[in-house]
């Protein structure tokens, strides 16, 4: 089962890095990070996969390239709405989660 660790925040940032390296250079990205509640997402072997960046209830998710489109759940989604509820993601899955935490919100 996929988690969310916030203790593992160093590793997310370098994960979140990989997700949007062709969006922002280095540098920037740490500078945002500063910003931001920076969240870990680990897949069930223990590797962190990717992070959440949450801040006034605004979220962005970065998944390393080669998780995308295999490691959302349900309750992992709910848990991640727990942190804010206004998405942007830089990954092509962004429709299909975004249109899966609209399903779930209207459930809260």
């Amino acid at each position: 089962m996929i988690t969310l660790d916030v203790a593992r925040r160093d590793e997310a940032i370098e994960a979140g890095w990989l997700a949007y390296r062709g969006l922002m250079d280095e540098d920037e990205h740490r500078r945002q990070c500063a910003e931001w509640n920076v969240i870990a997402v680990v897949e069930p072997c223990g590797s962190v996969i990717g992070a959440l960046f949450a801040k006034d209830g605004e979220l962005h998710l970065g998944i390393v390239p080669e998780w995308r489109n295999r490691w959302a759940s349900r309750r992992l989604i709910k848990r991640m709405l727990e942190h804010g509820y206004r998405t942007r993601f830089a990954t092509t899955e962004q429709k299909r989660f975004i249109d899966r935490c609209g399903q779930i919100g209207d459930r809260r």
